[in-house]
């Protein structure tokens, strides 16, 4: 297992910075989606005249509907993950920052891998 820090308050800076970067990122990734479903998908340029262009316009609808689901999901595991911030100060011991060290990487995998996902 990686450790994300060498020292404890470096660690912090850190874990609060990957935190507000996601979250800033995860915010634009809604606008995004917003504008893409919102204002191009469904404006009236934007007209199918054949099923096959209907089909995929509601195709892509679900796909951003499952990215702003994900997207949420996320930001929800961040601020939970965020809130536990406090609970590292007051626990004393090797094992509530390896535990919290952990639970971080986790996250920042699953992070990853849908702004990957997103991006393709």
């Amino acid at each position: 297992m990686e450790n994300i820090c060498i020292k404890p308050t470096t660690c912090l800076e850190q874990v609060q910075k990957d935190i507000k970067d996601w979250t800033s990122n995860l915010n634009f990734i809604i606008y995004e989606i917003d504008f893409l479903s919102k204002d191009l998908l469904n404006s009236y340029l934007f007209e199918p005249y054949t099923k096959a262009l209907f089909d995929e316009k509601e195709n892509l609808n679900h796909k951003l509907k499952g990215l702003i689901f994900k997207c949420n999901e996320l930001i929800h595991q961040i601020h939970t993950h965020h809130n536990k911030i406090g609970g590292i100060m007051e626990c004393k011991g090797a094992k509530c920052d390896t535990l919290y060290s952990k639970n971080h990487l986790e996250l920042k995998d699953q992070y990853e891998i849908f702004e990957t996902y997103y991006k393709k």
